[in-house]
């Protein structure tokens, strides 16, 4: 797998919540950032290294999902 280089300024103002995943057929609990862009991207980074980014989405994709 390669890792795909992607930048964006984050921080604590465009974090928005914690997002909490339970491990199925564990006990042990993931924790991430939420964050919203001014761009309107909704992205899902490690809890503490905002650099570690999982997740981006469109606003409008995220919100019909949800």
């Amino acid at each position: 797998m390669n890792t795909l280089t992607i930048k964006r300024n984050l921080d604590e103002s465009t974090r928005k919540q914690a997002v909490w995943r339970k491990r199925q057929d564990s006990e042990e609990v993931e924790i991430f950032s939420l964050h919203i862009t001014e761009e309107k991207e909704v992205i899902i980074t490690d809890y503490e290294d905002y650099s570690k980014i999982y997740a981006i989405y469109s606003l409008d994709y995220y919100n019909a999902g949800n």
